[in-house]
């Protein structure tokens, strides 16, 4: 297995998740659809979660703006110049780029909601995670940070068209 990407299979069917959300339009926060809609219309990259951050219900509730996607080798370079361009002055950059193991959605998902943990290894995958640094409740700070993650994103597929 190639390092932080997920096999084509496993990222078309992520991505078929992914339209299914967008499409709808009740379940995504509006002030990140955006950026979902062009990430998951990249090849090789599938968004799979997102929040445009929110006032904090309480200290322990996240409230941060964040994306996560997944990548197979034909959106590894996309997401190395995304990447580069999220960050660009790192003394500026209120961005943290993550890079996570998680279960895949459809694996042990009962139908009581009990979470259920595979001890396989093809039960998992490399997620990019796409976070704030700072948590506030100032959320014209979020608006501002979301336009910059829109504005990379687009750059980015420019650099790709």
């Amino acid at each position: 297995m190639d390092f932080a990407v997920v096999d084509t299979k496993t990222l078309v069917r992520m991505k078929k998740a992914a339209s299914i959300v967008l499409a709808t339009e009740r379940i995504i926060d509006p002030g990140i659809a955006e950026h979902c809609k062009l990430l998951n219309g990249v090849p090789g990259i599938a968004t799979l979660w997102s929040c445009e951050g929110h006032k904090a219900s309480s200290p322990a509730k996240p409230n941060k703006p964040y994306l996560v996607l997944a990548c197979s080798q034909v959106g590894r370079p996309f997401l190395n110049a995304l990447v580069k361009n999220l960050i660009g002055d790192p003394i500026e950059c209120y961005t943290q780029i993550t890079l996570k193991m998680l279960e895949l959605p459809w694996v042990g998902n009962s139908g009581d909601f009990q979470l259920v943990t595979s001890e396989l290894p093809e039960d998992y995958y490399y997620a990019w995670g796409i976070h704030s640094i700072v948590r506030t409740d100032d959320l014209n700070f979020y608006q501002s940070l979301r336009d910059e993650w829109l504005a990379a994103i687009k750059k980015t597929i420019e650099q790709f068209s």
